[in-house]
């Protein structure tokens, strides 16, 4: 099944932001070699070139090591690409609730709110499991 991608960036680096995420939550493991080109191009229905950038782009920034593509046992790269993601993905989200008016006091309300709610909801589906 290919991966649903979103326009506004490229292909390439929404693969290579989806591995760096992968790693932290630990669905690919430090030192696991990564597919091979070809492989993930059939996972992600990108093409064979467009995952060479994106290995070439963890590679570059050390998230993967040599040509081989094994991930790094050090997670420092990983976690600098997801911080980035994730400040992206507030800006964006902070200048959407600013064009709606809000102001900053409402947007720090709303945001207190939705992770109070975002961990009830966790911590709900957490209990439930163990029963």
């Amino acid at each position: 099944m290919a991966w649903n991608f979103c326009k506004g960036k490229s292909i390439s680096s929404q693969i290579a932001d989806r591995i760096a995420v992968d790693v932290l939550s630990g669905a690919i493991l430090p030192s696991q070699r990564l597919p091979y080109p070809e492989e993930m191009s059939k996972i992600t229905g990108a093409s064979v070139f467009v995952v060479k950038e994106a290995y070439n782009e963890l590679l570059r920034e050390g998230i993967v090591e040599g040509e081989l593509c094994i991930l790094s046992s050090d997670l420092t790269p990983a976690r600098a690409r997801r911080d980035r993601l994730a400040h992206n993905a507030v800006t964006g989200l902070i200048s959407e609730l600013s064009d709606l008016g809000l102001k900053r006091t409402e947007m720090l309300k709303l945001f207190g709110s939705a992770v109070i709610e975002k961990s009830k909801s966790a911590e709900s589906i957490s209990d439930s499991a163990q029963d």
